[in-house]
């Protein structure tokens, strides 16, 4: 099974011979750029990202009343978080349904027998 670029190629009726030296060296990069990155790669990105986030919130100090600065800065910090939650949801959602869908389908499958 060939990879997305393979895929492409095939769709325009061409393969990889067919393209010049240029169109290689393009393919190439892409190629490197498809298997170097991965959703399980960004999930964990962004998970980072979201527990760096809560440290910085609890790390921080009692705010003043008087200190918008530090004010602003929390709310800049609390949507932050709110972001990476919703993408780490939006990311980790088809692997919690898939699980989610074999529990259905093995509890079907235990009340059968």
């Amino acid at each position: 099974m060939g990879n997305l670029l393979d895929k492409l190629l095939e769709k325009q009726g061409l393969n990889y011979e067919n393209l010049n030296a240029e169109e290689k060296e393009t393919y190439n990069k892409a190629n490197f750029s498809i298997q170097k990155l991965t959703v399980e790669d960004v999930a964990r990105y962004v998970t980072s990202m979201k527990n760096s986030i809560a440290l910085q919130l609890v790390n921080l100090a009692e705010l003043d009343e008087d200190s918008f600065a530090e004010a602003e800065h929390e709310l800049f910090l609390k949507a932050r978080l709110k972001n990476y939650i919703l993408m780490e949801a939006f990311l980790l959602a088809p692997a919690k349904a898939e699980e989610a869908l074999g529990k259905s389908f093995d509890s079907m499958k235990d009340s059968e027998t």
